[in-house]
């Protein structure tokens, strides 16, 4: 079991990780791509933030609503 969860989280960890340098490798091979250096982090950073919260907050609006519609369905009150 403790196996397992070892598994389980080096894959919650290393997958992001992965999957990030496998897409900016891959975006560096795309035809008529060039490298002027100039990232613009602050955004990028501030976009990221804001769509995470707002999959988190949507995820738990639905979790709590069929948690609570599941519970008048069976005829529990909250």
């Amino acid at each position: 079991m403790e196996a397992i969860l070892h598994i389980l989280f080096a894959i919650l960890l290393l997958g992001p990780i992965a999957l990030a340098l496998w897409g900016y490798f891959k975006w560096k091979k795309i035809p008529g791509y060039v490298d002027d250096g100039k990232w613009n982090v602050k955004s990028m950073v501030i976009n990221s933030s804001l769509l995470y919260a707002l999959a988190y907050n949507i995820i738990y609006f639905i979790q709590e609503l069929f948690l609570v519609l599941g519970k008048n369905w069976i005829g529990l009150k909250s």
